[in-house]
């Protein structure tokens, strides 16, 4: 299998994924409380879609043909700190930061068309293809593919953490 069949197959798994997560929150939630924060400094359910797809538009923009790539080091620490329970604040100067005021439908149109940018990009990938994390360095395809399903799945958690502490639905 060529890399971009690798790289489609786990973006197409990561697109089903999402699907899944938000069909589980749009059954267990309601409008309000998809866009209800506790907190300023604590994100919606709305605000974390928005930040994945923020990050994975980031990242697509990242792309610098036959940059250096980044050590495999910093990959997998990288990874291994995305699957701790550890929660992280966005390195300086990373613009990823979710409008306090997003929609539901917004975030979710933005996460959506994201991945499916990703998957056009697919279609013309080049294989120099790197793509610049900020922390881990240049990334290729695969990687870049990977980061973004690590990155989703850390988020998960958080969302299953905000849904048990969510106001009642209203009637």
């Amino acid at each position: 299998m060529s890399n971009t069949a690798v790289a489609r197959q786990a973006l197409n798994a990561l697109a089903a994924r999402q699907e899944a997560v938000l069909t589980r929150i749009e059954g267990k939630t309601d409008a309000r409380q998809r866009v209800w924060s506790s907190a300023p400094h604590i994100w919606s359910l709305a605000q974390i879609l928005q930040h994945l797809g923020l990050g994975a538009r980031a990242l697509l923009k990242s792309e610098r043909p036959g940059a250096k790539l980044g050590g495999r080091v910093k990959f997998l620490v990288m990874r291994v700190v995305l699957k701790s329970p550890a929660r992280l604040k966005l390195p300086p100067g990373v613009p990823l930061t979710p409008a306090p005021d997003v929609s539901w439908d917004d975030a979710v149109a933005s996460a959506r068309g994201t991945l499916q940018t990703w998957s056009a990009y697919l279609d013309t990938a080049r294989q120099d293809a790197v793509f610049m994390h900020p922390f881990a360095g240049g990334l290729t395809t695969d990687q870049a593919i990977t980061f973004l399903q690590d990155h989703f799945e850390h988020h998960v958690a958080q969302i299953n953490r905000l849904l048990t502490t969510l106001p009642r639905q209203t009637t």
